[in-house]
């Protein structure tokens, strides 16, 4: 989404970021890209007709459903699924109804996922529970390597205090409303920053 920073864009960066303190030619590009049913897959087919064999030795994709450009050395930092159709199906986040046309539709994303995720050179994934969706939906093994801190030198504890920090988009299916009512049970006072 255009101007909206979340933790698969800092990835993305910090990736850049470092492959440039190496030595390599980078170019990052965003492509945008609406989850809404009725135009995903109109999207998903102009994203399958790029071909950027000749534009670059290496294709670096990370989120859904930028692995469905063409390029013979392809590799994948997967982030996650369109989660709403694998993971968060039978949850209220569903954006079709579970009948026969949104099973359709959730069927036509597994085929795309598998069909374009299995010409990947290699997948590594952000977390083991994401290299798990991937063995658990797909059939597809990964390995995970996860995202370093860019700056490791500005992070550092001096202890614990009396707040809890959370930093995350803010949406119902990121639970920070858990938190919000697991402070009415806290014995000590608390403080909660939600970032």
């Amino acid at each position: 989404m255009p101007f909206v920073d979340g933790g698969g864009r800092f990835i993305v960066e910090w990736l850049e970021r470092k492959l440039l303190e190496h030595g390599h030619e980078v170019e990052r590009i965003y492509l945008p890209f609406v989850e809404d049913p009725r135009d995903m897959f109109a999207q998903m087919v102009a994203y399958r007709m790029i071909d950027l064999t000749e534009s670059c030795d290496r294709l670096i994709a990370f989120r859904p459903p930028s692995y469905m450009l063409r390029h013979p050395y392809k590799i994948l930092w997967f982030i996650h699924h369109f989660r709403f159709y694998y993971d968060l199906w039978n949850s209220e986040y569903r954006p079709v109804p579970d009948s026969v046309a949104g099973r359709a539709i959730r069927d036509t994303v597994f085929a795309a996922d598998n069909a374009t995720l299995g010409e990947a050179r290699h997948i590594f994934t952000n977390s083991q529970t994401v290299s798990n969706r991937l063995r658990q939906f797909n059939g597809i093994d990964s390995e995970v390597l996860y995202p370093p801190l860019l700056d490791p030198e500005r992070f550092h504890s001096d202890g614990y205090g009396d707040e809890i920090v959370c930093v995350s988009r803010i949406e119902h299916h990121k639970r920070q409303h858990l938190l919000i009512e697991a402070l009415s049970h806290t014995k000590t006072p608390v403080k909660l920053r939600l970032r």
